[in-house]
């Protein structure tokens, strides 16, 4: 569930393009063909796998989701607002530590060590991102 929201929050991006230039009937038939596809998914997999496919058709229908409104904004509306590689990178990575996490499931200390190892990852990779947002942040708090 938790990657369906963060495809959620990523193809609002491309979405607002369409909104913004008023091209509603694209942000419409996403919906439309990702509910469709997760209805579907549900009817095949939920019966077999339980209530848990739930969470993997919807993942399955946002990540479609996002996919078809990128190529909406870059294909047919010709906007190119965002940093596509990095967002599928970011998303992909999200995906195989959500995986990973899944599968150490019932080991809690392996669990919380995948966690621990990605998250210092995350600060290593970004570490100048978030000296330079702390900098502004305490610069700006001292001036006020």
């Amino acid at each position: 569930m938790v990657l369906g929201v963060v495809c959620q929050c990523l193809y609002t991006n491309y979405i607002n393009i369409e909104l913004h230039l008023k091209k509603t009937q694209y942000a419409s038939f996403g919906t439309v063909t990702a509910a469709a596809l997760n209805l579907i998914l549900n009817l095949i997999f939920v019966p077999l796998y339980g209530y848990t496919a739930a969470a993997y058709t919807t993942f399955a229908s946002y990540l479609v989701l996002l996919v078809m409104h990128l190529m909406i904004t870059r294909r047919i509306l010709k906007v190119k607002l965002y940093n596509d590689k990095f967002i599928f990178a970011a998303m992909f990575l999200t995906t195989a530590a959500a995986f990973g996490v899944s599968l150490t499931y019932e080991n809690l200390i392996v669990r919380y060590g995948v966690i621990a190892v990605g998250f210092i990852s995350f600060l290593f990779i970004f570490r100048r991102y978030i000296g330079s947002f702390t900098k502004k942040r305490v610069k700006k708090g001292l001036h006020e």
